[in-house]
């Protein structure tokens, strides 16, 4: 019985060794660049990097991987931490609304908490270490 099972399969050794390789090689680029991909489509459309509290965890629970191969698709892809990751989309939000005369009318504590830093001193610290000035001289800057 198992000589007849073992003579229907459709497969050979052969096949089989070449389909190993091509597992140990593609795989691992194909996967960087599908969690890449994904990465940056969960912080540009979903806007994930909103949420005040986010961690690593957060992003490796909805992508389905670890927080460390996160962290060193993040660093290897981007050459940046997790956290500069984060604050670099943050920041380039809150550009984006610093700019609009429509807006002129929110505080600093609005617009740190919209892009998602806890406090408005940490969106004051990080927005000056990014753009080497505070976020009122860059609003300053258009009106």
């Amino acid at each position: 019985m198992i000589g007849f099972e073992g003579s229907m399969q459709n497969h050979t050794i052969v096949e089989l060794t070449l389909d190993e390789k091509k597992e140990i090689h593609q795989p691992i680029n194909t996967s960087i660049e599908l969690l890449k991909t994904r990465l940056i489509e969960c912080f540009e459309k979903d806007k994930i990097y909103q949420k005040k509290d986010l961690k690593i965890t957060d992003i490796s629970i909805l992508l389905n991987t670890n927080r460390t191969y996160i962290s060193n698709v993040i660093n290897q892809e981007f050459n940046v931490s997790f956290s500069d990751f984060v604050n670099q989309y943050r920041i380039n939000e809150a550009k984006k609304i610093l700019k609009l005369e429509s807006t002129s009318k929110y505080t600093l504590e609005y617009v740190a908490e919209k892009v998602g830093f806890a406090s408005s001193h940490s969106f004051i610290r990080v927005f000056k270490k990014l753009e080497g000035k505070t976020p009122i001289a860059y609003k300053n800057t258009f009106f």
